[in-house]
């Protein structure tokens, strides 16, 4: 069940590699500052077919409110890793949540 699907961090990360995070925002600024925070990807509704498609991948997908709407083709996709505001993935907080994610472990 995805309500059981939370995110631990640990003292000393198992890999020294970070999480590759995809942010979904429509406003420019709000993309800037996801990249500018360590998002591998950050944009808009164009992402959306590069992400079906298989083009892009990310370990975690978090998203601003207002673009879940334009997100609803890759429900059945990503399935577990869909944006939602109960795991922490949905947001405004874009800093809060890339720092959170690119170093958290999933855990069931």
């Amino acid at each position: 069940r995805s309500s059981d699907l939370s995110t631990i961090h640990l003292p000393y990360p198992f890999i020294t590699e970070t999480n590759k995070v995809l942010v979904f925002t429509e406003n420019a600024d709000e993309a800037k500052l996801a990249l500018e925070n360590g998002a591998a990807y950050a944009g808009g509704s164009e992402l959306v077919q590069q992400v079906l498609d298989e083009e892009i991948k990310a370990d975690f997908y978090i998203a601003v409110p207002g673009i879940l709407p334009q997100l609803n083709s890759l429900k059945n996709k990503l399935r577990k890793q869909f944006p939602k505001s109960k795991r922490g993935t949905v947001g405004v907080d874009i800093p809060k949540m890339l720092e959170i994610f690119k170093q958290g472990f999933e855990y069931m």
